[in-house]
């Protein structure tokens, strides 16, 4: 094996997605700073400085203990990572008990973490992940090349992760430090899978309590599970023997304790955050957002928002349902969604209306071609529809979140404008994504698509990935095109081949219409004054790493100052 993943950071400038970048100090000691609305990224995708944050500085290196409370946007149906369905909040909470193998640095290069070096072969069809020494688990347990494999086994043979892990051919310990994964393709951006809930590696004891290791998580990480009452909070304490320490050789974790609250309903979730019920929060409400904005402006809290790639909104369409599946009606859809007039309800910032699954400015986006709003071209497909097959009805799937509601019922007015009979059923967030995963729905509102690498959005759009029982392509879109795209964009590790067939993505989902895209969502991070580190996160070996990655907060430098 050769070539160092670690070292390899400036040779993979562009070759792996460089479009966010790490957050940087905005304010000085017990000031504000006002911020600006506009988060920027490098002309190349790589870092940037936001101006929209506002942090405090600490008065002196980190202070250890304390407890902090932590909002989340929901609740998580369980903590195996390979079983259950994590989203942003999940993955927050997983971050703190578990560790990944891979994170993303400040340029958004994905770099070895519990791993100690990530090295391929000239054909990038061979990986070997090589581990930490002396690394355990909660339980005492070693974090040794056996755990790995048999974490690494389990993603591939679950229902739920397995599509995104099919290039595996298998995986073999070399030896107790080395784990060797051999791939059925060339698969170039290998790393980056490892960086979320694919990547992060339980312990197998944990593994094997089917009866309770989803409810009682055992990893590595910085802080140990204590309780978790569901839909109340998840509390954790330190990890005393983490094998972390931060650039002065100080232990880390710094905070004696977390607890992460979900709290659903963004205005209770600032509320709380304004109260001091919690610490901290992260939310893409853009109301909220600006809240957030305003408030740290006037110095009463702090900010940090996301840059660069971004979770999408969108409406999803089952492809393979009529009357969505003709394309036909598809687009009606597309010219018929008033994204100006959505953005305006929602709060969205106007230069955050999407009509691809990438930023503008970043490193993939181009100008997809996608059909924006045109109501009389939406008339006119669906006459053309309806003289063939008469009136076209269908029904839209939301949340209960009133924000939410408030969008749908804009959504199914624009589509009655243009002739179609459309109706709202409201549900619950888990039972609305079980719904997606088994194609038990027409049209749904939906959030997704916030991979740093393209690569890692690829299982949603792959037409390989549309069989049940859990279809991860919920649209059930299948398109040769942009799967031979998609194939090119995972095999090859030249950067120019790669945006190329990135840009075949982009114009094929643009024809095929399988999502109506709606914004681009940057997430925000709400901060009492007292709270460090939010803006500030390190890898091992104390270089900068990426912050807020599409909503995620890494827990383990975070600090309470005087």
């Amino acid at each position: 094996m050769k070539d160092h993943y670690f070292v390899r950071r400036s040779s993979w400038k562009g070759g792996v997605a460089l479009v966010l970048a790490i957050t940087v100090l905005a304010a000085a000691c017990g000031s504000a700073k006002k911020a600006d609305d506009t988060s920027t990224t490098a002309p190349d995708g790589g870092a940037a400085a936001n101006s929209a944050n506002v942090v405090k500085a600490a008065s002196g290196p980190p202070h250890t203990g304390g407890k902090l409370v932590f909002g989340l946007d929901a609740e998580t149906d369980g903590w195996n990572p390979t079983s259950n369905r994590w989203a942003v909040a999940g993955t927050t909470v997983a971050n703190a008990v578990f560790d990944p193998l891979a994170a993303w640095d400040a340029d958004f290069h994905a770099q070895p973490y519990l791993a100690q070096s990530i090295d391929h072969n000239d054909a990038y069809d061979a990986w070997t992940i090589t581990l930490r020494s002396g690394v355990t688990f909660h339980d005492g347990e070693p974090v040794d090349a056996a755990a790995v494999k048999k974490d690494l086994d389990a993603i591939k043979a679950s229902v739920l992760t397995s599509a995104a892990f099919k290039p595996i051919d298998q995986i073999k310990v070399v030896d107790p430090l080395t784990v060797e994964v051999d791939m059925s393709i060339p698969w170039s951006a290998f790393p980056a899978s490892l960086t979320a809930q694919s990547g992060m590696v339980a312990a197998p004891k944990m593994l094997d309590d089917t009866t309770n290791g989803s409810r009682r998580p055992v990893g590595s990480g910085p802080f140990v599970f204590d309780k978790w009452t569901p839909d109340t909070v998840f509390s954790a304490k330190k990890n005393p023997s983490y094998w972390r320490k931060d650039g002065n050789g100080a232990q880390m974790p710094y905070l004696d304790a977390i607890d992460f609250m979900p709290i659903p309903e963004p205005q209770s979730a600032y509320d709380a955050l304004r109260t001091g019920d919690v610490n901290v929060l992260t939310t893409s409400n853009q109301l909220i957002i600006n809240k957030l904005k305003a408030d740290a402006a006037n110095g009463d809290t702090q900010f940090v928002q996301s840059v660069g790639e971004t979770e999408e909104s969108v409406v999803m369409l089952n492809t393979v349902k009529a009357p969505l599946d003709d394309n036909r009606v598809r687009t009606a859809l597309a010219y018929a969604t008033d994204q100006v007039g959505l953005a305006k309800i929602a709060g969205t910032d106007p230069k955050d209306i999407a009509a691809g699954p990438f930023v503008p400015g970043t490193h993939w986006a181009i100008d997809t071609g996608y059909p924006g709003y045109d109501l009389a071209k939406a008339k006119d497909l669906v006459a053309q529809v309806q003289a063939e097959k008469g009136p076209i009805q269908f029904t839209l799937q939301c949340t209960d979140n009133n924000e939410i509601i408030q969008i749908c019922q804009a959504l199914a007015a624009n589509w009655n404008d243009a002739g179609m009979k459309v109706s709202i059923v409201n549900m619950d967030q888990g039972k609305l994504i079980n719904n997606a995963l088994g194609g038990v729905y027409q049209a749904t509102i939906w959030r997704q698509f916030g991979s740093p690498d393209p690569d890692g959005d690829a299982v949603w759009w792959n037409g390989a990935n549309t069989k049940p029982p859990i279809a991860l392509n919920m649209a059930r879109n299948a398109d040769g095109v942009l799967d031979a795209a998609l194939y090119v964009g995972r095999t090859s590790a030249d950067d120019f081949e790669r945006k190329l067939a990135y840009i075949t993505v982009q114009r094929q989902l643009a024809q095929d219409v399988p999502y109506l895209w709606l914004s681009h969502i940057p997430w925000g991070l709400g901060a009492q004054n007292t709270v460090r580190g939010i803006d500030s996160a390190t890898l091992p070996d104390n270089a900068p790493a990426a912050v807020l990655v599409g909503g995620v907060e890494r827990v383990t430098q975070i600090w309470l100052d005087d």
